[in-house]
């Protein structure tokens, strides 16, 4: 038991280490990153962008040919010298190849719609000069997707976790084609940015607007259906038109007061429930096309309605 309770802390720290150690190493490669390659709206890999080194099995070959010529060289034996020339030769091809493989691709990103808190965001690749290209594998955080043959446009997927205004994190592109022996690949920063909204979601208190609030405003004639309340009936219209009937189509007008939409001094939990519920307020309101205010803490949104107006909110709500 003693010996086990000793070697626990230890295991533990040593991970910690090894977690500390790689934290830092990749941080300083993507400072690095930045400066060599800042972020663009469109990207050509070339050599300075472009990384190449051995795979597994390429170092594995790496090893055999220099046991061949060691034996050869020993046993003076030109097979054997023959073999090993021929296979680091085979190694120099792969560079070659792979790096052409990725070399003189472009990459632009298109601009992606916005969601909501716990959707998933789409981002399409725009790409060119994509002959003779294969076996290219794209990833981006948990995603990955091997290309066999790369297509016009890729479309990486992420989950939308976190509200905001999101800047497109570099993602891989890498291959190995054609051997496996070689792998080339790169970290391409596009400009692309993207708004995740929060999330959707009326609190468990929300009472919608009663059918008899507010005042009740002509719209438009609408042609009669079954069910038609008969005193709605345009019945001067009738008269003049009996073989089309036409009904008068009302909405409702909601006071000034009703449709101001305000976000309290929050902060944490709290906070974002409201954000969700406000969100949920505006999609309503939007889809009922009724105009609505916006009152923030640090802004103010006058009375409107559309869809540049229900943008202009869900931005200030994904802000704050």
């Amino acid at each position: 038991m003693l010996g086990m309770t000793w070697q626990q802390p230890k295991t533990t720290v040593i991970q910690r280490l090894g977690l500390w150690f790689r934290h830092k190493i990749r941080h300083r490669m993507w400072r690095w990153l930045a400066r060599r390659q800042p972020a663009v709206t469109s990207l050509e890999l070339r050599q300075r962008f472009l990384f190449v080194f051995p795979t597994r099995y390429g170092f594995a070959l790496l090893g055999l040919v220099i046991l061949l010529y060691l034996l050869g060289t020993n046993y003076q034996n030109n097979l054997i010298l023959l073999q090993s020339y021929f296979l680091i030769g085979l190694l120099v091809l792969s560079i070659m190849l792979s790096f052409r493989n990725l070399s003189g691709l472009t990459i632009s990103a298109t601009a992606a719609p916005a969601v909501f808190q716990g959707e998933e965001i789409s981002i399409t690749l725009q790409l060119t000069e994509q002959q003779q290209r294969q076996q290219i594998l794209w990833k981006l955080d948990d995603f990955s997707l091997l290309c066999p043959h790369l297509p016009e446009t890729i479309i990486l997927k992420l989950p939308a976790t976190t509200r905001g205004y999101h800047q497109l994190s570099r993602f891989s592109v890498s291959t190995v084609h054609p051997f496996g022996l070689i792998r080339c690949w790169c970290y391409p920063q596009l400009q692309q940015h993207f708004w995740v909204y929060p999330a959707a979601k009326h609190q468990k208190n929300h009472q919608p607007p009663a059918a008899d609030a507010g005042e009740l405003q002509w719209s438009h004639l609408s042609p009669y259906q079954a069910g038609d309340p008969l005193q709605r009936i345009d019945w001067k219209r009738l008269a003049r038109q009996p073989q089309q009937p036409v009904v008068k189509v009302f909405s409702q007008v909601l006071p000034e007061q009703q449709r101001v939409l305000t976000l309290p001094p929050l902060s944490g939990m709290a906070l974002e429930q409201a954000l969700s519920d406000l969100c949920a307020q505006i999609i309503d309101l939007s889809q009922a096309r009724q105009s609505y205010a916006l009152h923030l803490p640090t802004e103010q949104i006058e009375f409107g309605q559309g869809p540049d107006h229900r943008r202009r909110c869900l931005e200030a709500l994904t802000l704050c």
